[in-house]
Parts: C-alpha cells; structure tokens; sequence
C-alpha cells in the first residue's frame, strides 16, 4: 500500500489551500496519508527529511502543495527520486514545471484526479547538491530572480509584471565572466553572461527558451550566452522568451547535452537560480538523469514533447 504524504506550503501564491486540502483528504476514508504544513521559510527541506527516515522502506508518494520553489526545495532533499512518487499540486504564482502538459495541465488542479494519477518516469536535472526539474541558470536569469525576490509582494498582483520590472533593473548592470566551462567533455571556456541548464519548457511564468524541450531523452538544453551590449540584449530578451533562439546564433552557444560543469576563473561564487529559488556554489556540476523522477500524472494529462 501505498503511503501518501501531502506537504503543504500555505504562503504560496495567492490562497492558503491548507484548510481545503484537508477537507478533501477527510473523505478518503481508505487512503492511508499524512498531511503537514511548512511552518517557515523553506520548512519543506525539514519536512521531506523526516518522512524520508520514518519510511525508508515504504512505499511513498509525496504530494507538494506549493510553487516552484517548494517543488525545488522537495526535490532537493529527496535521496533518490528513482524510489519513491512525487506529485505537484499546483499552488504558487507559477507553477512552470506542469507546463510540459501544455493545456492539459489543468488537469493538475483537480486534487481528487492528481490522486486517482499514475506515476510516469521522467528526467530531472541532478546538479552540486540540489535537484531541479525546470531549470538552472548562472548570469543575467540568476540576476532577475534575484531582483524578483527583493519584490515578492508584487507577485501576488501579476508575475508576469513583476519578472518584467525586475528586467529592467537587472538590464542596466549585466556583467560577463570568464568561465571554465566542460560540456559532455569538451571545453567551452569563455567569456559568459548566462549560462543556462533547461529540462522544462517555461521559466519565469512567461519565458519560453526552448518550446521543443524533451523531458524523456536523457538530454538538457544548455546555452551560453555571449558577451554582448545592451541593444542586443533587448533583443535577446525577447527571442529568449518566444523560443526563437536561432536568431541569436551568432551571441549565443547551444548544445542538446548530458553533463555540464564550470567555475568562474577568479574563483568566486557563483550564484544560481534552481526553479526560482537562489543558492552559491563555488564549482557548480550538473548532469541529466534519465526517467529517474516518478512524476505523478492526473488521468487526462499529456506531455507536449514525448
């Protein structure tokens, strides 16, 4: 049997679902689950830890009531994903991951379907002590979530506002740094203001980098962006997000890949955006593993790219 654990973030997005989850759990009198809100910042790492040793030989799926970032922040404090189910029931600003399921991610919001769903095995993004399965950049998207945090009373009136305000912020200082960078073991080494890992199709609530991402074969979309002026970057900015990177080709480096690894050359940290949320690394690694995320899928739901 299985045991079904909802975590639930009750300051996601606009609406504390809390109460409305428990209501509906209270009517399955023959499923055995456990339900828990976070109590503070990040509570979801806490939380997941614990089940993790009190069912370590169960059977386990977990629902994560939340946004991207408690999606991240679950992911991450998972041991191995291939072992247990994990389910994302949406309740943040932006919930970019389910995107993959195109209009059929409505299905998603129905909880009583999301529990009916069956798991299917898909890719996720394994980098230096975290676990993503949207994205993770270095550079100018780093910059703009961080900016974003700095403005999250605004994200609750509009996302796609306030990552756009954040834009314009960000756009007056973008630095470039001299990576060294190993792709799938060729050297990339350069000169950089983004470096990009993709697994899903949106980021950002709006941003569409790659509209053909699989999520399936074993690959991640990987771009670096080159050193390039501020008229270009408007432009950039724009392709970036309608998936129209091939007008960019001669700023940008692309690459379908396994395995990414770099550092700044100076040696210092580097900061990262992982599905919205903020970390440092001093060397950041990061490798595709292939259909070893149990994602549970409501019943109606179709991935987009197979």
């Amino acid at each position: 049997m299985i045991i079904h654990i909802f975590i639930i973030n009750p300051i996601a997005g606009l609406k504390d679902r809390s109460e409305s989850i428990r209501v509906f759990l209270e009517k399955k009198e023959k499923m055995q689950y456990l339900v828990f809100d976070t109590e503070e910042n990040n509570g979801e790492v806490e939380l997941v830890t614990k089940m993790q040793r009190l069912f370590s030989d169960d059977n386990v799926r977990y629902y994560i009531c939340g946004g991207s970032g408690t999606f991240f922040n679950s992911l991450s404090s998972i041991d191995d994903l291939s072992k247990v189910e994990i389910a994302h029931f949406p309740c943040g600003a932006t919930n970019d991951f389910i995107k993959i399921f195109g209009k059929s991610r409505k299905y998603f919001y129905n909880l009583d379907n999301l529990v009916r769903g069956d798991s299917v095995p898909l890719d996720y993004l394994h980098g230096t002590d975290c676990k993503s399965a949207i994205f993770i950049s270095a550079g100018l998207t780093a910059r703009i979530e961080n900016v974003v945090g700095k403005m999250k009373f605004l994200l609750g009136l509009s996302s796609v506002f306030t990552y756009s305000l954040a834009f314009i912020f960000t756009f007056l200082f973008n630095p470039c740094y001299e990576y060294l960078v190993e792709i799938d073991g060729e050297d990339y080494s350069g000169e950089y203001g983004m470096i990009y890992m993709g697994n899903a199709i949106v980021i950002g609530g709006q941003y569409c980098p790659f509209p053909k991402a699989s999520q399936t074969d074993g690959l991640m979309e990987i771009m670096l962006l080159k050193k390039i002026n501020n008229m270009r970057l408007l432009k950039f900015i724009q392709y970036f997000k309608h998936g129209e990177m091939d007008k960019m080709q001669d700023s940008v480096i692309y690459r379908k890949a396994k395995k990414i690894s770099f550092a700044r050359k100076d040696g210092k940290e580097i900061l990262l955006n992982c599905d919205g949320d903020m970390i440092t690394r001093s060397k950041f690694e990061c490798e595709v593993r292939n259909k070893e995320m149990n994602f549970v899928v409501p019943r109606g739901a179709e991935l987009l790219n197979q």
